[in-house]
């Protein structure tokens, strides 16, 4: 949903059209695509939206306020633009959009006003009166942005590849990355997969002069609405009842086709369930509509468990059966939406879900963030730090609040590296690479500063994991509320297994398993040609791990050589 990229050079005249970018980033943004240049041909952006809130196109993007000679290009959305217009005296509106939002708080208030945004978003200031350009990222970090330093020109963006197609040859891949990459199946998200790129950190803003030196770090975070203070388990079950509630009606506003994804699991039952409850109090919103991905076996898995929770919450299911055409081919295709490489096969499987729910609604409503904030995975004692191995904090970005002291070195990585350069990184390139909007609720900035303030006997109180979401489901019974994880019910390695893995073998790249080398299991460092099906069925997360650095190579090569 929206993507964009820019260029900071220090020559009027840079080489390399900022367009050639475009064939790289347009599916962010279907509805327009537009370039914005300084006056001194200093600085570039080009923009491509997804248009969500305010659909006019005088809200078409990059949008600038020429009377104070400032710019501003947002991916994502601000929840609570509504609210801030009137916070603004008489800055003179001229659309709808939350993007003007941004352009208010800063023409207005400086870059302190920034403070007041709560969302998720990327964004990019350029204020060419006072020779700035600001980058900044949500606080919780949803939404991707990386700044490079190649040759004499200072590229940001949402995306990676566009900006090597404008740079060209010089730019390398950072080889550095590839066992990080093979151990966790995603790039370390305090780095990125190529040479002298890195992401912009959650939370963080940075201030570039006019060359594009950094002349400013700060910390870019919202006041949240409500910290604990001490109240009684039945006052904070009760706040995280109403921070939810709000939370999911921001994601109903400028949303005219309400659509929950719902798994069927406690996160996605209580989001679908609020959602359905507002939409029937409010009669200028249509019913919400709920998607769930189809069992392989009818009725089986979390397909069950959704079908038992529409039905419970009053919502129409409709059960997803994702076309895959040639198996190969629809993976092939899942995996060029990617930017950097991502190695774990359920991406593929949420790729084709939202594929298939596109048809329904370009917003989608999920329950993600529930596990991590709420402390849903595994058993509670596994969040505490009691016996754990120590954790560098350096090695963690940061991701929403500051993390409690009692937090084990595995939950402080779940909540930090996990989430960020594995959960969001899979969920953005599965859908605004499609023109898709996915909202959590889950994620917004009030709940989880409200979730990361508690202490760890309320988040899970009795013994229980994710005891305050449950809370919210008081009255469903035990065998929905405490079943374990069933996940995507698609096993993709019996699937493709089926056809012998037709089209795997020879798109793996030689540089892929000369790569990771020794990691390689023993059959799969054989010529391809050689690899035995069975080899593949045993070994089939590393095969998956090659094929998707096999394609990023390629995608690379294609991204470099752009003309």
């Amino acid at each position: 949903m929206c993507g964009f990229i820019g260029r900071i050079s220090k020559m009027s005249a840079p080489s390399g059209d900022l367009r050639r970018g475009l064939p790289w980033i347009s599916r962010r943004g279907p509805d327009s695509q537009r370039v914005w240049t300084s006056s001194d041909d200093r600085v570039s952006i080009l923009f491509c939206r997804l248009a969500i809130v305010d659909r006019d196109p005088r809200a078409h993007q990059p949008l600038t306020k020429a009377d104070a000679g400032v710019t501003v290009g947002l991916a994502g959305e601000i929840y609570n633009h509504r609210e801030l217009r009137g916070l603004f005296g008489d800055y003179p509106f001229e659309t709808d959009s939350d993007t003007e939002v941004v352009l208010a708080a800063y023409v207005t208030r400086g870059a302190e006003g920034l403070n007041l945004l709560k969302g998720m978003y990327a964004f990019v200031i350029v204020d060419q009166r006072s020779k700035k350009i600001f980058l900044v990222r949500d606080a919780v970090g949803k939404k991707p942005l990386f700044i490079a330093r190649w040759g004499d020109s200072v590229f940001f963006g949402s995306s990676l590849l566009p900006l090597a197609a404008v740079q060209g040859p010089g730019v390398e891949p950072d080889v550095s990355q590839a066992p990080y990459f093979w151990k966790h199946t995603f790039i370390h998200p305090g780095c990125s997969a190529l040479s002298g790129a890195l992401p912009v950190a959650p939370g963080q803003a940075l201030e570039l002069d006019w060359s594009g030196s950094l002349v400013r770090e700060a910390r870019c975070e919202p006041k949240p609405a409500r910290l604990y203070n001490g109240e009684s388990l039945n006052g904070v079950v009760e706040n995280v009842g109403s921070l939810v509630r709000a939370a999911v009606e921001r994601r109903l506003v400028d949303n005219p086709t309400p659509v929950a994804l719902l798994s069927g699991g406690v996160d996605s039952t209580l989001v679908t369930s609020i959602a359905r409850d507002l939409c029937a109090r409010d009669p200028s919103l249509p019913p919400v509509q709920s998607l769930t991905l189809g069992s392989l076996i009818p009725f089986t898995h979390d397909e069950r468990f959704a079908r038992h929770a529409a039905r419970r919450i009053g919502t129409p299911l409709e059960i997803l059966k994702p076309h895959f055409g040639t198996l190969a081919d629809s993976i092939l295709h899942a995996l060029d939406l990617q930017d950097e490489p991502l190695g774990m096969p359920s991406y593929f499987l949420l790729e084709r879900l939202t594929s298939a729910a596109a048809n329904y609604s370009r917003i989608l409503l999920s329950g993600e963030g529930g596990d991590e904030f709420f402390l849903g995975y595994g058993r509670a004692a596994d969040w505490t730090g009691r016996g754990g191995p120590r954790v560098d904090p350096a090695s963690c970005v940061p991701c929403g609040p500051n993390l409690p002291a009692w937090m084990s070195a595995w939950a402080r990585e779940t909540v930090t590296n996990t989430l960020v350069g594995h959960m969001f990184a899979k969920a953005d390139r599965a859908t605004a690479e499609q023109g898709v909007e996915l909202r959590c609720p889950l994620l917004d900035w009030d709940v989880v500063s409200y979730a990361r303030s508690l202490p760890f006997e309320m988040l899970t109180h009795d013994g229980v994991s994710k005891a305050l979401l449950k809370d919210q489901l008081k009255d469903w019974p035990a065998r929905f509320l405490e079943r374990p994880k069933a996940g995507f019910t698609y096993n993709l390695r019996w699937l493709w297994g089926m056809s012998g893995y037709a089209g795997l073998r020879e798109n793996i790249d030689s540089r892929a398993v000369e790569l990771f080398g020794s990691l390689v299991p023993g059959p799969l460092r054989r010529s391809t040609s050689r690899w035995k099906t069975m080899d593949i069925f045993r070994n089939f997360r590393e095969a998956w791990r090659l094929l998707a650095w096999s394609c990023f190579c390629r995608r690379f090569d294609r991204a470099r050589s752009a003309t």
